[in-house]
């Protein structure tokens, strides 16, 4: 797709965004960031030139950062888009929110649901009839098998794998690695081989 496209976060993951825009055939891409000073604006000057854009994507890998200011901007009719590198496989049977990112070599299965701005990362692959929610980060080399479902905010931390129908709650957090075998509850850090629960995340935690 070609136009001009607003990419909200200017860090790496912003930078990783923009490449699989550029080279899926985004002309032009404006970062905007309250904390890069390299950036073209800050938020409020995106609100103030969303008209100007053909589309506008959260690059913020932070889960709840993300979704907060996706929300905010869906409260302004932003243009919200998908960004899909052109190696990834997308199933024509797959669902996808919007704001949703796939990276290089990223896979959705056959009817998968993949929630608003969730990011499949590199080499991430989500198998038939899983369910990832909204704002869900599945990190590079993550593996789900089918039929799993996935909460709303959850991280799948690098190179972890999780093993067919295993359902994982909200905002909880997959270390690196880690093989789930079983089901995981809502805010929780889990991680090992299996992978079991090891704390409760506080409260402080869910808001950073």
């Amino acid at each position: 797709m070609s136009g001009r496209l607003a990419i909200l976060g200017a860090g790496g993951h912003g930078r990783v965004v923009a490449d699989a825009a550029a080279v899926g055939g985004w002309d032009q891409i404006a970062f905007f960031d309250d904390h890069v000073a390299s950036a073209q604006g800050t938020l409020a000057a995106l609100l103030d030139s969303l008209n100007e854009f053909d589309g506008v994507i959260v690059a913020i890998g932070a889960n709840r950062f993300r979704r907060r200011a996706a929300l905010h901007l869906a409260t302004r009719q932003a243009p919200m888009v998908n960004i899909l590198h052109p190696s990834a496989v997308i199933s024509p049977s797959a669902r996808l929110g919007t704001g949703v990112f796939a990276a290089p070599l990223a896979v959705a299965g056959p009817n998968a649901e993949i929630g608003d701005g969730a990011i499949l990362n590199t080499s991430s692959s989500v198998d038939h009839d899983a369910r990832i929610g909204p704002y869900v980060h599945i990190a590079p080399g993550a593996h789900l098998s089918g039929a799993v479902t996935v909460g709303t905010g959850t991280w799948i931390g690098v190179g972890s794998a999780v093993r067919e129908t295993v359902a994982i709650g909200d905002w909880t957090m997959v270390g690196a690695g880690s093989v789930v075998v079983r089901n995981l509850p809502a805010r929780c850090i889990a991680y090992g081989n299996p992978a079991r629960c090891r704390r409760d995340l506080s409260e402080e935690e869910l808001e950073c």
